[in-house]
C-alpha cells in the first residue's frame, strides 16, 4: 500500500520520513510523490517534533530516483507528464520549505529523484557505501526545476553542469568534495552523527532555528537587504518569550528551558 511505501515514524523530537521500496531501490512513485506534502503538513503541526530526518528503508539505497516502469507505461501521454512533473515540484517545494529542519541521511544509492530530495533539505549526512548520480540525460529528460536551483546553488554552475550533461555516477567521497555532502562518514558512525545533529538543532530555542532557516531562504531566493519579514521575524524574536528565557539563563547560569513549539 501507499501509506507502507512512505511514512513517517518516531514519536519524540525527532520524525523520520521512510522510503519503504526495498525491492524497488526505493524508487518513487507519483503516488509517493503526492503523498510527500500532506506528511511533511503532518509533521510541521506536531509541536513535539523539532527535526525531520529522511531514510531510505534498507542500507543499499536511499532513494534510486523515479521509478521507471511506471515513465514506461505512461510516457507519452501529456496529461500524465504535466501532472507528473507538477506532482514532484509541489513534493520537493514541501520538503524545502518546510518551517522545521531537515536532514537526508544517506546511505546506498541516491540517484536522480533521490538526489533531488537530498538537496531539498536542509543538510545531507551519508556514509561512505552512498554513491550519487544527477541522470536525467541518461533518459532524455530535463530535471526538475526547483531540483536544477539547488544543485545550482549546491555545488556551483560548472559542476552542476557536468553532473547533468553527463549523468555520471559519483562516489561519496567526490560528493563531499563538490560540496554535495555535508558530512561524510563510516557506515557504522551515520546514525550517531544524524542523532547528534538532531540533538544540537534541537537543544536551543526553535524560533530561532525556524525563523533563521526562513531568513536564510530569503537570501537563496535574492534578497539582500532586510525586507519587512525578515525585519518582523527579527522583532518578534527581541520581543519572545525564548530570547526572554536565554538571557535570564545566561545571567542565572544555568541551562535555558526554550518553550517555543
Amino acid at each position: 500500500m501507499v501509506e507502507q511505501q512512505l511514512y513517517v515514524s518516531g514519536s519524540g523530537e525527532v520524525a523520520t520520513l521512510v522510503i519503504n521500496r526495498p525491492r524497488k531501490k526505493n524508487s518513487m512513485t507519483d503516488a509517493m510523490w503526492r503523498r510527500i506534502p500532506e506528511l511533511v503538513e503532518s509533521v510541521d503541526a506536531d509541536t513535539r517534533v523539532k527535526v525531520m530526518v529522511i531514510r531510505g528503508s534498507t542500507a543499499d539505497a536511499f532513494c534510486a530516483g523515479a521509478d521507471l516502469h511506471e515513465y514506461r507505461i505512461r510516457m507519452g501521454d501529456p496529461a500524465w507528464s504535466r501532472s507528473s512533473r507538477r506532482c514532484i515540484t509541489e513534493a520537493l517545494t514541501a520538503i524545502r520549505e518546510m518551517a522545521k529542519p531537515t536532514i537526508s541521511a544517506i546511505r546506498g544509492a541516491c540517484f536522480g529523484g533521490g538526489a533531488a530530495i537530498a538537496l531539498a533539505s536542509d543538510f545531507r549526512l551519508a556514509d561512505t557505501t552512498s554513491y550519487f548520480s544527477v541522470s536525467p540525460a541518461r533518459i532524455g529528460l530535463v530535471y526538475l526545476f526547483p531540483a536544477t536551483v539547488q544543485l545550482v546553488r549546491t555545488v556551483g554552475v560548472s559542476v552542476a553542469k557536468r553532473l547533468l550533461y553527463t549523468g555520471d555516477v559519483f562516489d561519496a567521497g567526490e560528493a563531499e568534495r563538490m560540496g554535495f555532502l555535508d558530512l561524510l562518514v563510516p557506515p557504522d558512525e551515520l546514525d550517531e552523527a544524524v542523532d547528534d545533529l538532531c540533538h544540537r538543532i534541537g537543544r536551543y530555542s526553535q524560533f530561532s532555528v525556524r525563523a533563521t532557516k526562513r531568513i536564510c531562504h530569503l537570501i537563496e531566493e535574492g534578497l539582500t537587504e532586510e525586507n519587512e519579514e525578515a525585519a518582523r521575524i527579527a522583532i518578534e524574536a527581541l520581543e519572545g518569550e525564548d530570547h526572554l528565557e536565554g538571557v535570564t539563563a545566561f545571567y542565572e547560569h544555568r541551562p535555558p528551558d526554550f518553550r517555543f513549539r
